[in-house]
Parts: C-alpha cells; sequence; structure tokens
C-alpha cells in the first residue's frame, strides 16, 4: 500500500512539474513572441530580429509540441527574416548565401509542417508558398524545378481564385521558371493565365493578350506557324480593345507578325503590318 502511495507521489510530484515547466515554456514564448513583433514591425538591425525569432523558433516545440500551429507559424516568421537578410537572393561574387539557404530550407519545413496539420489554404497561404518558390528559383536557378510551382497552381485552383488573379499568379511563375533558366517549363504557367482567361467573362483581359502574344512565340520556336498567328490575332484583337491602347505593345505585337508572315511567305500580309508598324511609329513620335 506504501509502494502504491510513493508510486503515485511520485508520477503526481512529475505531472505537477512537466505542467509547470510547460506553463514557463508559454509564458517565455508570449514574451519573446511579443519582442519579436515589435522588432519586425520597426526598422532595425536584421541579425537582432533574426536571434529574437530563433529563440522563439528553439522554444515553441516545448511550449505547444511539434505538431502545433504556433511551431508552424514560428518557422514561417523565421523564414521570412533570414530571406530578408539574403537580399535579393542571389549568389554575390560565387559566393554562398547562407541566409537565403537557411530562408529556403524554412521556407519547405513551415509547408510540411502544414501538410501535417492539415491545413486549408487560403489566399494568405498563397503569397507565402509565392515567397518560398521566389527564394528557391533566384538563389538555386536551374537547379530548382517546377514541382513546387505547380503545387502552388494546384492550391490557388482549389481555393477558386478568379480568373484574373489567378492569370497574375501564373504569369509570375512563369517569368521565375525563365529566370531560373528554365524557359521549357514555364510555357505550362503561360497555358494555364491564358485557359483560365478564355474560360471566364475576362476574354478582353489585357493579361488574356499578353499570354497568347507568349504563347505565339512558343508555337513559332517549335514551327507551329499557323497556331503562333492564330493567338498572334488573339492578341492584337485583345490589345486592341483596350480602353487605353498600349503603342508598344502593340509595335512590339506588329513586329511578331511582320516577321511570322514573312517566314511563312506570305509577302502581302508582312506588308499590311509593316505599314501598320510605320503608322504608329510616326504617332508615337
Amino acid at each position: 500500500m506504501l509502494k502504491k502511495i510513493i508510486t503515485i507521489s511520485i508520477l503526481t510530484f512529475f505531472s505537477h512539474t512537466a505542467f509547470a515547466e510547460e506553463a514557463a515554456d508559454k509564458a517565455e514564448f508570449k514574451k519573446l513572441y511579443a519582442e519579436f513583433n515589435e522588432l519586425f514591425a520597426t526598422p532595425t538591425n536584421i541579425n537582432t530580429i533574426i536571434d529574437v525569432a530563433e529563440r522563439v523558433y528553439g522554444i515553441a516545440p516545448y511550449a505547444y509540441g511539434e505538431d502545433s500551429k504556433q511551431y508552424a507559424v514560428v518557422t514561417y516568421n523565421l523564414a521570412v527574416v533570414y530571406d530578408e537578410k539574403g537580399g535579393d537572393g542571389n549568389r554575390s561574387f560565387g559566393l554562398q548565401n547562407t541566409p537565403e539557404i537557411r530562408a529556403i530550407e524554412l521556407y519547405k519545413l513551415y509547408f510540411s509542417r502544414l501538410e501535417k496539420l492539415e491545413t486549408e489554404y487560403n489566399q494568405s497561404h498563397i503569397e507565402q508558398y509565392l515567397k518560398y518558390i521566389t527564394a528557391d528559383a533566384k538563389y538555386n536557378r536551374f537547379r530548382s524545378n517546377d514541382r513546387s510551382s505547380r503545387e502552388l497552381l494546384k492550391i490557388a485552383q482549389s481555393i477558386d481564385l478568379p480568373a484574373v488573379d489567378l492569370a497574375e499568379l501564373c504569369f509570375t511563375l512563369g517569368d521565375l521558371r525563365i529566370e531560373a533558366k528554365h524557359r521549357n517549363q514555364s510555357k505550362y504557367f503561360y497555358q494555364t493565365a491564358y485557359d483560365a482567361l478564355k474560360s471566364s467573362d475576362e476574354k478582353n483581359h489585357q493579361l488574356l493578350g499578353s499570354s497568347a502574344q507568349i504563347l505565339a512565340s512558343y508555337e513559332s520556336a517549335s514551327g507551329n506557324n499557323s497556331k503562333a498567328e492564330t493567338y498572334l490575332l488573339e492578341a492584337s484583337s485583345v490589345f486592341n480593345s483596350q480602353p487605353e491602347i498600349d503603342n508598344e505593345k502593340l509595335m512590339t505585337l506588329y513586329a511578331a507578325l511582320e516577321r511570322l508572315y514573312i517566314s511563312m511567305g506570305n509577302d502581302n500580309d508582312a506588308k499590311i503590318y509593316n505599314e501598320k508598324l510605320l503608322e504608329l511609329s510616326s504617332t508615337s513620335k
């Protein structure tokens, strides 16, 4: 009986001790997190912010557990401050950008933690994911791939983003693939932007014209002149329907049509677009 009482007392003691430690960790977490928010909201030395963010990150799993929302959030916060220290994400003079490497690792870890938490994604997660993809593309460049970009696109489609917002996201992702020296991977994103706008009420949106013009360049490079012509003529229709006509865009487009018709041996249409170019050039002066 005495042994049983002693055992219960020991268990109770450890239970109270663990509870007290957890409460102390939570109090410390809240104090440090408030300090981080205050530092982050006002201009200060980035290393000071990182130091506090690292301390918040270190205590979070003890205060709330490794599979907690709080731990996920401070993982993202730490990624953001390392990303800020990393600057534009590029290596300088061939040296490694250590803060950017750390930021990319933390972004990746953040989204794996959201997956574990079975998070329901929203607009803010799209903006966060884009930070991760941007850092990865700018730093790793040709060593990066489009898997995370396609995953982000799936998330965006799952929350039914408006067609224009989806198209803008696709353009950003496509441009990042080009910046990462993976032009062949970018076509998918411009095509998705085009398809989203074509199946919406935004058939005259300038992004539809821009995506059609870009897709024409891919088709032309592949020798699909007929398809390239269709895209370019659609882009011309869209650009000419805008309330404010962008002469520079039209001149680029007409030059592309002129070149295309010359390559197709269609001198008459090539001449038409050459004349359109001359007309725009004279009005732009």
